[in-house]
Protein backbone atom coordinates (compact mmCIF):
# COMPACT_ATOMS: atom_id res chain seq x y z
CA UNK A 1 0.00 0.00 0.00
CA UNK A 2 1.52 3.33 -1.09
CA UNK A 3 1.76 6.53 0.84
CA UNK A 4 -1.48 8.54 0.89
CA UNK A 5 -1.67 11.58 -1.34
CA UNK A 6 -1.01 14.92 0.29
CA UNK A 7 -4.74 15.68 0.11
CA UNK A 8 -5.54 12.68 2.29
CA UNK A 9 -2.69 12.95 4.76
CA UNK A 10 -3.43 13.99 8.30
CA UNK A 11 -1.85 17.34 9.15
CA UNK A 12 0.61 17.68 12.01
CA UNK A 13 2.11 20.90 13.35
CA UNK A 14 5.50 21.19 15.08
CA UNK A 15 6.04 24.20 17.33
CA UNK A 16 9.59 25.61 17.42
CA UNK A 17 11.05 28.80 18.87
CA UNK A 18 12.95 29.24 15.59
CA UNK A 19 14.40 26.92 12.96
CA UNK A 20 17.93 25.73 13.87
CA UNK A 21 20.00 24.79 10.84
CA UNK A 22 20.78 21.35 12.30
CA UNK A 23 17.04 20.54 12.34
CA UNK A 24 16.50 21.44 8.68
CA UNK A 25 17.71 18.05 7.32
CA UNK A 26 15.40 16.25 9.76
CA UNK A 27 12.40 18.31 8.68
CA UNK A 28 13.29 17.58 5.04
CA UNK A 29 13.28 13.85 5.84
CA UNK A 30 10.01 14.27 7.71
CA UNK A 31 8.50 15.97 4.66
CA UNK A 32 9.74 13.24 2.29
CA UNK A 33 9.40 10.04 4.34
CA UNK A 34 6.55 10.47 6.82
CA UNK A 35 3.04 9.27 6.07
CA UNK A 36 1.76 12.52 7.58
CA UNK A 37 1.75 16.10 6.29
CA UNK A 38 3.89 18.33 8.51
CA UNK A 39 3.97 22.08 9.04
CA UNK A 40 6.09 24.30 11.28
CA UNK A 41 5.04 27.00 13.69
CA UNK A 42 8.15 28.99 14.45
CA UNK A 43 9.50 32.46 15.03
CA UNK A 44 12.23 34.38 13.22
CA UNK A 45 15.90 33.60 13.58
CA UNK A 46 17.23 34.93 16.88
CA UNK A 47 20.18 36.77 15.36
CA UNK A 48 23.98 36.69 15.53
CA UNK A 49 25.37 33.94 17.75
CA UNK A 50 22.48 31.54 17.23
CA UNK A 51 22.64 28.58 14.89
CA UNK A 52 19.64 28.91 12.64
CA UNK A 53 18.05 29.59 9.29
CA UNK A 54 17.11 33.22 8.85
CA UNK A 55 14.57 33.26 6.03
CA UNK A 56 11.39 31.34 5.30
CA UNK A 57 12.50 30.38 1.79
CA UNK A 58 15.16 28.14 3.35
CA UNK A 59 12.58 26.27 5.43
CA UNK A 60 12.06 22.59 4.55
CA UNK A 61 8.40 22.69 5.68
CA UNK A 62 5.57 25.22 5.34
CA UNK A 63 5.79 27.79 8.14
CA UNK A 64 3.11 29.45 10.23
CA UNK A 65 4.84 32.42 11.91
CA UNK A 66 4.71 32.91 15.68
CA UNK A 67 6.52 35.29 18.04
CA UNK A 68 8.65 34.36 21.03
CA UNK A 69 8.64 36.88 23.89
CA UNK A 70 11.10 36.51 26.77
CA UNK A 71 11.00 37.91 30.28
CA UNK A 72 13.97 36.71 32.32
CA UNK A 73 14.04 32.92 32.19
CA UNK A 74 10.38 32.74 31.18
CA UNK A 75 8.88 33.12 27.72
CA UNK A 76 5.60 33.12 25.81
CA UNK A 77 4.94 31.89 22.27
CA UNK A 78 2.34 34.16 20.76
CA UNK A 79 0.28 32.86 17.86
CA UNK A 80 0.30 29.12 18.58
CA UNK A 81 -3.25 29.03 19.95
CA UNK A 82 -4.53 31.13 17.04
CA UNK A 83 -3.03 28.79 14.46
CA UNK A 84 -4.39 25.71 16.29
CA UNK A 85 -7.89 27.19 16.23
CA UNK A 86 -7.66 28.36 12.63
CA UNK A 87 -5.97 25.34 11.04
CA UNK A 88 -7.54 22.57 13.15
CA UNK A 89 -4.54 20.26 12.87
CA UNK A 90 -4.96 16.56 13.54
CA UNK A 91 -2.01 16.64 15.96
CA UNK A 92 0.55 19.06 17.35
CA UNK A 93 4.13 18.31 18.49
CA UNK A 94 5.70 20.86 20.80
CA UNK A 95 8.92 21.21 22.76
CA UNK A 96 8.12 20.87 26.44
CA UNK A 97 10.31 23.73 27.71
CA UNK A 98 8.97 24.29 31.23
CA UNK A 99 9.80 28.04 31.30
CA UNK A 100 7.57 28.47 28.19
CA UNK A 101 4.45 29.71 29.96
CA UNK A 102 2.22 29.44 26.88
CA UNK A 103 2.69 25.66 26.96
CA UNK A 104 0.38 25.55 29.98
CA UNK A 105 -2.56 26.42 27.71
CA UNK A 106 -1.51 24.44 24.66
CA UNK A 107 -3.03 21.01 25.54
CA UNK A 108 -6.34 22.62 26.52
CA UNK A 109 -6.57 24.68 23.31
CA UNK A 110 -5.59 21.66 21.20
CA UNK A 111 -8.18 19.39 22.82
CA UNK A 112 -10.91 21.96 22.18
CA UNK A 113 -10.12 21.56 18.46
CA UNK A 114 -9.91 17.76 18.60
CA UNK A 115 -6.14 17.94 18.09
CA UNK A 116 -3.92 15.20 19.55
CA UNK A 117 -1.08 16.51 21.74
CA UNK A 118 2.49 15.16 21.66
CA UNK A 119 5.23 16.59 23.88
CA UNK A 120 8.84 16.51 22.68
CA UNK A 121 11.57 16.79 25.31
CA UNK A 122 15.11 16.03 26.38
CA UNK A 123 13.75 15.74 29.92
CA UNK A 124 16.90 16.10 31.97
CA UNK A 125 17.92 19.65 32.82
CA UNK A 126 20.77 21.32 30.95
CA UNK A 127 22.64 21.67 34.24
CA UNK A 128 22.25 17.96 34.96
CA UNK A 129 20.86 18.74 38.43
CA UNK A 130 17.91 16.84 39.87
CA UNK A 131 14.59 18.67 39.99
CA UNK A 132 12.45 18.88 43.11
CA UNK A 133 9.76 16.34 43.98
CA UNK A 134 7.15 19.09 43.69
CA UNK A 135 8.26 19.98 40.18
CA UNK A 136 8.31 16.32 39.15
CA UNK A 137 4.74 15.93 40.44
CA UNK A 138 3.74 18.92 38.28
CA UNK A 139 5.44 17.38 35.24
CA UNK A 140 3.59 14.10 35.71
CA UNK A 141 0.24 15.89 36.10
CA UNK A 142 0.87 18.05 33.04
CA UNK A 143 1.95 15.12 30.87
CA UNK A 144 -1.29 13.30 31.65
CA UNK A 145 -2.89 15.83 29.29
CA UNK A 146 -0.61 14.72 26.45
CA UNK A 147 -1.49 11.76 24.26
CA UNK A 148 2.13 10.73 23.62
CA UNK A 149 5.72 11.82 24.23
CA UNK A 150 8.80 11.99 22.04
CA UNK A 151 12.13 12.01 23.87
CA UNK A 152 15.73 12.47 22.80
CA UNK A 153 17.15 9.15 24.03
CA UNK A 154 16.98 6.27 26.51
CA UNK A 155 18.26 8.46 29.33
CA UNK A 156 15.34 10.84 28.65
CA UNK A 157 12.82 8.00 28.68
CA UNK A 158 14.15 6.79 32.03
CA UNK A 159 13.88 10.31 33.41
CA UNK A 160 10.16 10.43 32.63
CA UNK A 161 9.34 6.86 33.65
CA UNK A 162 11.08 7.52 36.99
CA UNK A 163 8.60 10.33 37.72
CA UNK A 164 5.65 8.14 36.81
CA UNK A 165 4.95 8.70 33.11
CA UNK A 166 3.81 5.38 31.54
CA UNK A 167 6.58 3.87 29.40
CA UNK A 168 4.11 2.88 26.69
CA UNK A 169 3.34 6.48 25.73
CA UNK A 170 7.03 7.46 25.42
CA UNK A 171 8.77 7.10 22.05
CA UNK A 172 12.53 7.51 21.60
CA UNK A 173 13.52 9.68 18.66
CA UNK A 174 17.29 9.69 19.19
CA UNK A 175 18.43 13.27 18.84
CA UNK A 176 20.71 13.29 15.81
CA UNK A 177 21.88 14.85 12.58
CA UNK A 178 22.21 13.26 9.12
CA UNK A 179 24.78 10.66 10.11
CA UNK A 180 24.23 8.57 6.98
CA UNK A 181 25.05 11.53 4.75
CA UNK A 182 28.20 12.27 6.76
CA UNK A 183 29.34 8.68 6.32
CA UNK A 184 28.59 8.71 2.58
CA UNK A 185 30.49 11.97 2.10
CA UNK A 186 33.60 10.93 4.03
CA UNK A 187 35.89 10.54 0.97
CA UNK A 188 35.13 14.11 -0.13
CA UNK A 189 35.36 15.47 3.44
CA UNK A 190 38.77 13.85 3.87
CA UNK A 191 40.06 15.50 0.72
CA UNK A 192 38.82 18.88 1.92
CA UNK A 193 40.31 18.29 5.38
CA UNK A 194 43.77 18.29 3.84
CA UNK A 195 43.30 21.99 3.09
CA UNK A 196 42.84 22.75 6.79
CA UNK A 197 45.83 20.71 7.81
CA UNK A 198 48.09 21.96 5.03
CA UNK A 199 47.23 25.60 5.68
CA UNK A 200 48.09 25.20 9.36
CA UNK A 201 51.14 23.02 8.58
CA UNK A 202 49.64 20.08 10.45
CA UNK A 203 50.04 17.39 7.80
CA UNK A 204 52.13 15.08 10.00
CA UNK A 205 50.85 16.29 13.39
CA UNK A 206 48.36 14.85 15.87
CA UNK A 207 45.29 17.09 15.96
CA UNK A 208 42.99 17.29 18.96
CA UNK A 209 39.88 19.30 18.15
CA UNK A 210 36.64 20.86 19.30
CA UNK A 211 33.91 22.14 16.99
CA UNK A 212 30.94 23.99 18.44
CA UNK A 213 29.73 27.05 20.26
CA UNK A 214 32.30 28.75 22.49
CA UNK A 215 30.14 29.32 25.55
CA UNK A 216 30.80 28.97 29.25
CA UNK A 217 28.85 25.75 29.78
CA UNK A 218 30.99 23.96 27.17
CA UNK A 219 34.07 24.33 29.40
CA UNK A 220 36.49 24.94 26.54
CA UNK A 221 38.94 26.30 29.13
CA UNK A 222 39.19 22.77 30.55
CA UNK A 223 40.17 21.46 27.12
CA UNK A 224 42.89 24.09 26.85
CA UNK A 225 44.22 23.29 30.33
CA UNK A 226 44.19 19.56 29.57
CA UNK A 227 46.09 20.28 26.38
CA UNK A 228 48.67 22.24 28.38
CA UNK A 229 49.34 19.13 30.47
CA UNK A 230 49.86 16.77 27.56
CA UNK A 231 51.60 19.22 25.22
CA UNK A 232 54.75 19.57 27.32
CA UNK A 233 55.82 16.01 26.61
CA UNK A 234 54.22 15.81 23.16
CA UNK A 235 55.49 18.53 20.80
CA UNK A 236 53.67 17.03 17.81
CA UNK A 237 50.19 17.55 19.30
CA UNK A 238 48.13 20.56 18.20
CA UNK A 239 44.74 21.82 19.38
CA UNK A 240 42.12 23.18 16.96
CA UNK A 241 39.20 25.13 18.43
CA UNK A 242 36.56 25.75 15.77
CA UNK A 243 33.50 27.89 16.37
CA UNK A 244 32.43 31.20 17.80
CA UNK A 245 30.58 32.45 20.85
CA UNK A 246 30.68 34.72 23.89
CA UNK A 247 33.77 33.06 25.39
CA UNK A 248 35.98 33.27 22.31
CA UNK A 249 37.84 36.51 23.15
CA UNK A 250 38.37 35.45 26.76
CA UNK A 251 39.74 32.08 25.67
CA UNK A 252 42.12 33.62 23.14
CA UNK A 253 43.42 36.11 25.72
CA UNK A 254 43.98 33.28 28.22
CA UNK A 255 46.23 31.53 25.68
CA UNK A 256 48.21 34.58 24.58
CA UNK A 257 51.23 34.10 26.85
CA UNK A 258 51.40 30.31 26.87
CA UNK A 259 54.66 28.72 25.74
CA UNK A 260 52.75 26.41 23.41
CA UNK A 261 50.40 29.11 22.03
CA UNK A 262 51.64 28.41 18.49
CA UNK A 263 50.07 24.95 18.77
CA UNK A 264 46.61 26.24 19.70
CA UNK A 265 44.60 27.34 16.66
CA UNK A 266 41.35 29.29 16.93
CA UNK A 267 39.58 28.86 13.60
CA UNK A 268 36.55 31.04 14.32
CA UNK A 269 33.09 30.45 12.94
CA UNK A 270 33.03 27.66 10.38
CA UNK A 271 30.47 27.94 7.55
CA UNK A 272 27.97 25.08 7.58
CA UNK A 273 29.19 23.74 4.25
CA UNK A 274 32.76 23.47 5.62
CA UNK A 275 32.02 21.88 8.99
CA UNK A 276 32.40 18.28 7.80
CA UNK A 277 35.84 19.03 6.37
CA UNK A 278 36.85 20.86 9.55
CA UNK A 279 35.80 18.02 11.84
CA UNK A 280 37.43 15.50 9.52
CA UNK A 281 40.75 17.30 10.05
CA UNK A 282 40.72 16.18 13.71
CA UNK A 283 42.35 12.98 14.87
CA UNK A 284 40.60 13.19 18.24
CA UNK A 285 37.36 15.00 19.07
CA UNK A 286 37.06 16.28 22.64
CA UNK A 287 34.04 17.44 24.63
CA UNK A 288 34.57 18.70 28.18
CA UNK A 289 30.85 19.22 28.82
CA UNK A 290 27.55 19.48 26.93
CA UNK A 291 29.03 18.33 23.64
CA UNK A 292 25.58 17.79 22.16
CA UNK A 293 25.18 16.67 18.58
CA UNK A 294 28.87 17.25 17.90
CA UNK A 295 29.51 13.91 19.61
CA UNK A 296 27.28 12.02 17.17
CA UNK A 297 28.79 13.97 14.29
CA UNK A 298 32.28 12.90 15.37
CA UNK A 299 31.11 9.28 15.62
CA UNK A 300 29.79 9.43 12.06
CA UNK A 301 33.16 10.85 10.99
CA UNK A 302 34.86 7.78 12.48
CA UNK A 303 36.86 9.80 15.01
CA UNK A 304 38.35 8.89 18.36
CA UNK A 305 36.17 10.66 20.89
CA UNK A 306 36.83 11.82 24.45
CA UNK A 307 33.87 12.91 26.60
CA UNK A 308 33.17 13.49 30.29
CA UNK A 309 30.83 11.18 32.28
CA UNK A 310 27.56 12.99 31.58
CA UNK A 311 24.13 11.39 31.46
CA UNK A 312 22.70 12.90 28.29
CA UNK A 313 21.00 11.55 25.16
CA UNK A 314 23.97 12.60 23.03
CA UNK A 315 26.49 10.72 25.20
CA UNK A 316 24.61 7.45 25.70
CA UNK A 317 26.02 5.87 22.53
CA UNK A 318 29.58 6.18 23.83
CA UNK A 319 30.77 3.09 25.69
CA UNK A 320 34.10 3.58 27.40
CA UNK A 321 36.83 1.63 25.65
CA UNK A 322 34.50 0.42 22.89
CA UNK A 323 33.15 3.43 21.00
CA UNK A 324 35.10 6.18 22.74
CA UNK A 325 36.74 7.34 25.94
CA UNK A 326 34.78 8.49 28.98
CA UNK A 327 36.87 10.31 31.56
CA UNK A 328 36.88 9.12 35.16
CA UNK A 329 35.63 12.50 36.33
CA UNK A 330 35.21 16.11 35.27
CA UNK A 331 38.61 17.43 36.29
CA UNK A 332 41.23 18.78 33.90
CA UNK A 333 43.56 15.95 34.92
CA UNK A 334 40.89 13.36 34.08
CA UNK A 335 40.42 14.95 30.69
CA UNK A 336 44.16 15.04 30.01
CA UNK A 337 44.53 11.35 30.94
CA UNK A 338 41.81 10.26 28.50
CA UNK A 339 43.16 12.44 25.69
CA UNK A 340 46.55 10.80 26.16
CA UNK A 341 44.93 7.37 26.07
CA UNK A 342 43.36 8.30 22.73
CA UNK A 343 46.68 9.66 21.41
CA UNK A 344 48.58 6.52 22.35
CA UNK A 345 45.96 4.08 21.02
CA UNK A 346 46.90 3.42 17.39
CA UNK A 347 44.08 0.89 16.86
CA UNK A 348 41.38 2.35 14.60
CA UNK A 349 38.76 -0.28 15.55
CA UNK A 350 37.26 1.98 18.22
CA UNK A 351 36.56 4.75 15.71
CA UNK A 352 35.00 2.25 13.30
CA UNK A 353 32.81 0.84 16.10
CA UNK A 354 31.72 4.40 16.95
CA UNK A 355 30.59 4.97 13.38
CA UNK A 356 28.77 1.62 13.23
CA UNK A 357 26.99 2.40 16.50
CA UNK A 358 25.74 5.83 15.44
CA UNK A 359 24.58 4.55 12.04
CA UNK A 360 22.70 1.73 13.76
CA UNK A 361 21.01 3.84 16.43
CA UNK A 362 20.92 7.49 15.40
CA UNK A 363 19.82 8.31 11.85
CA UNK A 364 17.27 10.84 10.66
CA UNK A 365 15.34 8.00 9.02
CA UNK A 366 14.89 6.28 12.40
CA UNK A 367 13.92 9.62 13.92
CA UNK A 368 11.14 10.03 11.32
CA UNK A 369 9.82 6.54 12.08
CA UNK A 370 9.69 7.38 15.78
CA UNK A 371 7.71 10.55 15.06
CA UNK A 372 5.23 8.58 12.97
CA UNK A 373 4.94 5.92 15.69
CA UNK A 374 4.22 8.56 18.34
CA UNK A 375 1.54 10.17 16.17
CA UNK A 376 0.01 6.75 15.46
CA UNK A 377 -0.17 6.07 19.19
CA UNK A 378 -1.64 9.50 19.93
CA UNK A 379 -4.45 8.93 17.43
CA UNK A 380 -5.23 5.57 19.01
CA UNK A 381 -5.57 7.32 22.36
CA UNK A 382 -8.10 9.85 21.04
Amino acid sequence: MGKPSSENKKRIAIVQEYLPHYRAPFFEKLNNLSKYQWELMCGPHLGEGFSGLAIDTEAPLPIKPIRHFTLGKFSWRRGVSCWLRECKYDAVVFGLGWPILSNVLLPMVARQQGTAVIAWSKGISESGKNRSALFNAYQKLYLQQCDAMLVYGHVSKKYFTDIGVPAGKIFIAQNTIDTLKIARDLPFSRQQALLYRNELELTDKIVVGYLGRLSKEKKIDNIIQAFSIISKANPDIHLLIAGDGPEREKLEVSCADLDYRSRIHFLGKIPIEQQDACLESFDIYVSAYAGGLGILEAMAHQKKIVITPESRPETELIQDGLTGYITRGFSVENLADSIMDAVQNQNEDMAKRAQSKVLECATLEKMVRSFDDAVDYAFLRR
